[in-house]
């Protein structure tokens, strides 16, 4: 289909992780001709492959630039929301007014929510009092189905895996958690390796570590891809007094992971994980004796966690080509006549002359 679309990625890293790939499969499919990532200021990110789009996709707290490019055009557009923002713990982001209003527009006037899950898309009408029951859609986080060897499971775990996009929550929602992971891949040997945001402190509780602060999430899912021997851990609250509904609302893209990679693993009985269509096991209460019982049980015999059966499973269910298809059904339906993209803000002049001007300056 001649389907150009125009995303307003809003956090690019996160729209390298959410969107792109599915707007892969869907040129792949030729669902849609071709795609442009444009950021904050409306500058392309990477490649242009044309001059004129016809469908719009905006992603997470788009900028001021870029909901005024949309209301000034009144285009039609998507609008994917991958997390409870107007409720985001202090810690991670300062949420403000102005922010929220245009969270709440962006639900308000998009043709069509898209969420990850349903819980999301209730925990986002409370937030903000917007409805959008009618024109929600759910597009389940996925992946490219990898070839995994069953030879990895033969024998007991040498690593635990360990990712965090964020500082872990249970520092603080589970106290005793964290020492209690770290205390048994110490007792039984396991080299710890933890991908992502770890305080000093995490890092320290483990006799053997590899940290590797930031992947680029292709290089991380080639990373699952080939790691051996390996167990994952999943940790996450599940009461909070202050983040209930924003720790609910997360998705299930741990499962996806591990599951979809062939690791086996050991996961909080938190609502992400008690609720995926993927049945991830165990699902472990938050307590500090039954998580060092389930780590070492899934180190000893990883083959009784993991099998090609459960592997297939989350290719079937949650292949991007699968997860895709609802995405591109709502931009077919939402797509308008061709218009030429938009030229980049003035912010992004005067952003180029200030990295320009730290640069001269840098090399006086």
């Amino acid at each position: 289909m001649n389907i150009n679309v125009a995303v307003l990625a809003s956090e690019p890293d996160i729209c390298q992780i959410r969107l792109v790939p599915l707007l892969d499969a869907l040129t792949n499919a030729g669902a849609i001709a071709d795609y442009v990532l444009l950021d904050r200021d409306l500058v392309p990110i990477g490649r242009r492959g044309f001059d004129e789009f016809n469908a719009v996709i905006a992603q997470r707290n788009i900028s001021r630039t870029q909901l005024n490019f949309i209301a000034r055009h009144r285009l039609r557009f998507i609008y994917d929301i991958d997390d409870l923002l107007p409720r985001l713990p202090a810690h991670m982001h300062r949420i403000t007014q102005e922010t929220y209003r245009r969270i709440a527009w962006c639900l308000a006037h998009a043709d069509a929510v898209s969420t990850p899950n349903q819980k999301l898309a209730s925990e986002l009408e409370r937030a903000t009092g917007v409805s959008i029951h009618d024109r929600g859609i759910i597009v389940p986080n996925g992946l490219e189905p990898v070839v995994v060897k069953e030879s990895g499971w033969a024998a007991p775990a040498k690593q635990l895996l360990w990712v965090s996009g964020d500082l872990p929550m249970i520092e603080t929602e589970a106290p005793g958690l964290a020492e209690a992971i770290a205390s048994a891949a110490n007792d039984i040997g396991l080299e710890a390796i933890l991908i992502g945001r770890f305080s000093d402190h995490i890092q320290s509780l483990f006799r053997q570590v590899s940290y590797i602060p930031k992947l680029a999430f292709a290089d991380y899912r080639r990373f699952l891809a080939a790691v051996n021997e390996t167990i994952a851990v999943a940790p996450l609250p599940i009461h909070s007094g202050s983040h209930e509904a924003f720790i609910n609302s997360k998705s299930d893209i741990k499962a996806v992971d591990f599951l979809g990679h062939g690791i086996p693993a050991v996961y909080s009985a938190a609502w992400p994980y008690r609720k995926s269509d993927l049945v991830p096991a165990p699902l472990v209460a938050n307590e500090p004796h039954a998580w060092r019982e389930a780590i070492a049980e899934v180190a000893a015999q990883p083959a009784r966690h993991i099998d090609e059966m459960k592997v297939a499973a989350v290719h079937r269910q949650r292949s991007y080509a699968t997860v895709s298809t609802v995405l591109g059904d709502r931009i077919a339906n939402a797509c308008m006549p061709h218009r030429p993209l938009p030229r980049a803000s003035f912010n992004s002049v005067l952003r180029g002359w200030e990295r320009r001007m730290r640069k001269w300056r840098r090399s006086r």
